[in-house]
């Protein structure tokens, strides 16, 4: 089982599509669990990022419910298993006790994660239940389903390395190591964080600030891994216009990225933690 924690819907497929694809190619199971999943609250902040963001994506009056769709579709594409966090919803809608935005800016977002973000807590609490994220889901005669334990030591876990300290970035890899604290027999991998590895002097000292022995692992990509990929991040309609101008420059950035990432070999790196 490789279970990949996207802190949003698209930061895996982003990050990692290609790897998914392989794995699913060689009959591997892969699953996509989303962290901040949820619907925002019915009051929403009056930030200006949430109007900014709601905006550019053009998602009309449910924008969660269009992003989970397309992150479905995204991962459908790549033979992938979804499952999406239903209590803690992206950074921009969170608030404090009292309904002070967390997150209220860009600047906020690429910052320090607030102590007071109740996604800290909600994950600490998860962590006692959080081996139903890699049990295996069959379905009986009836077509229901009936949920199978893993071994932790056959789970393969990949989160954010954190590159370009988006918070929520942060706070899933931060509790991605506590999973493979709480369970030790877990491998643990960090991902690198599309796009932000599109400013590669912010990798290493991003690699220094995690306190644990990080052990570098490149995974050469091959052509059909890397039009998967390419064809995954484009079901994500709403969030083309963020990065690129168009899907033509979204291919070439793909492939662009991850030749220079494989010094001239198309590759995506992880790195595993000691």
């Amino acid at each position: 089982m490789h279970l990949f924690l996207s802190p949003h819907y698209d930061d895996a497929v982003y990050s990692c599509g290609g790897r998914i694809a392989q794995l699913t190619q060689a009959r591997e199971t892969v699953r996509v669990y989303t962290v901040m999943g949820a619907q925002p609250p019915e009051i929403l902040p009056t930030t200006p990022i949430i109007r900014e963001l709601h905006a550019r994506w053009k998602a009309g009056d449910d924008p969660v419910k269009a992003r989970r769709e397309e992150d479905e579709t995204a991962v459908y594409l790549l033979d992938g298993q979804v499952g999406y966090n239903n209590a803690i919803p992206d950074c921009i809608y969170r608030t404090a006790f009292g309904g002070r935005a967390l997150y209220p800016d860009v600047q906020a977002i690429f910052g320090s994660v607030d102590p007071d973000d109740p996604a800290i807590v909600a994950l600490e609490l998860k962590l006692a239940s959080a081996h139903q994220l890699w049990q295996d889901i069959r379905f009986d005669e009836a077509d229901n389903p009936v949920f199978m334990p893993q071994d932790p030591a056959l789970v393969t876990i990949y989160a954010p390395l954190g590159v370009g300290n988006h918070v929520d970035h942060q706070i899933v890899r931060d509790w991605a190591i506590k999973l493979r604290q709480t369970y030790p027999a877990l491998t643990l991998m960090l991902y690198e964080d599309y796009p932000y590895i599109r400013q590669p002097e912010q990798i290493e000292p991003t690699i220094r600030s995690v306190p644990f022995l990080l052990k570098r692992t490149l995974y050469p990509l091959s052509e059909f891994a890397i039009q998967a990929k390419i064809e995954a991040i484009a079901a994500y309609r709403s969030q083309i216009d963020t990065f690129w101008a168009d899907e033509q420059a979204l291919a070439d950035d793909v492939h662009d990225t991850l030749t220079q990432r494989g010094a001239s070999r198309p590759s995506e790196i992880v790195y595993r933690v000691e």
